[in-house]
């Protein structure tokens, strides 16, 4: 894992709305959110300015009113507000020894150890909820066809082992299945006592 130095937390929404904006899962809610604030996506997320500060609120608002970011409440309950951001660059080796959040897929895929190569490793294996496996699948297929993906995201309470994503869960299974690409980028977001505060998810 190379330090590729330090990120804000408006990188991270932006990561977050870009990584969802195409999702089966919540592709039609990010279009109804932005037919609301009247914003464009092609302006606000495909080719966003992360200098304009309207921009960064607008983002915000999206990823609060559905993620609960700034809000203290669903991904975001509990997470602390002085976190700070750093990009990394990870091989998918690597993202192997990282941990899924805590939910039950996730869960039940690796056999109760949450890491993201033992979910790899028993994906053809293990029957799980929400089509985790065609979806895994279906990144896998878009990978060795030369898509390439926006950042992961994780957390880390800070000095410790132990990092944990918080975003992109079946992007770093297919990481992890297919070794595409040689490496990719992650922003980690570290706080003292993220393990505690955000123990919903870790």
């Amino acid at each position: 894992m190379i330090e590729r130095g330090s990120a804000t937390a408006d990188e991270m929404v932006l990561a977050f709305l870009q990584a969802e904006v195409d999702s089966p899962r919540y592709r039609d809610y990010y279009a109804v959110a932005l037919t609301k604030i009247g914003a464009a996506r092609a302006t606000l997320i495909d080719n966003a300015d992360l200098q304009d500060a309207r921009q960064n609120a607008a983002r915000s608002l999206i990823l609060g009113a559905f993620r609960g970011y700034g809000q203290n409440r669903v991904l975001f309950a509990g997470f602390p507000i002085e976190t700070s951001w750093r990009k990394v660059s990870v091989t998918p080796a690597e993202i192997g020894h990282f941990k899924y959040a805590k939910h039950r897929i996730w869960s039940a895929l690796t056999g109760g150890t949450r890491l993201v190569a033992d979910g790899a490793r028993n994906l053809d294996i293990v029957q799980t909820d929400e089509n985790t496996r065609l979806h895994v699948r279906a990144v896998a297929d878009r990978l060795a066809q030369g898509d390439r993906f926006p950042p992961l995201i994780a957390v880390q309470s800070t000095g410790a082992d132990d990092i944990v994503l918080m975003e992109g869960h079946t992007r770093a299974t297919a990481y992890a299945l297919t070794g595409i690409p040689d490496e990719f980028t992650v922003l980690i977001g570290s706080s003292p006592d993220m393990s505690v505060r955000w123990s919903t998810w870790w």
